[in-house]
């Protein structure tokens, strides 16, 4: 008797909500993959060099590792970059996390 207030829940819909949570969920991710925005502001700052003048050159994302290495050109050089997580730096500088290279 209990259950007589209860509407069933179409299967259609629910499988468009686990669509929808999973795809949000994924979008939540930090470091899920190439932030290029991120990246170029790093450069930017990094070398003194105005965003309009960064280009990248080529990528080599690892999405879900949370990893990447990337060339740009800066200013009219080559810089290499890397990403751990969400933080990307200078390759020739080094990590700024202790313990990564």
């Amino acid at each position: 008797m209990a259950q007589q207030g209860m509407k069933t829940i179409h299967p259609t819909l629910l499988a468009v909500l686990a669509l929808y949570v999973a795809l949000a969920s994924q979008a939540c991710l930090p470091g899920a993959s190439l932030d290029k925005s991120k990246l170029v502001s790093t450069a930017s700052f990094d070398h003194g060099c105005p965003k309009e003048k960064i280009d990248l050159v080529t990528e080599d994302d690892h999405g879900m590792d949370g990893t990447g290495n990337y060339l740009l050109k800066v200013c009219g050089s080559d810089k290499r970059y890397k990403r751990a997580g969400t933080l990307y730096y200078d390759a020739d500088k080094g990590s700024p996390v202790p313990g990564m290279k």
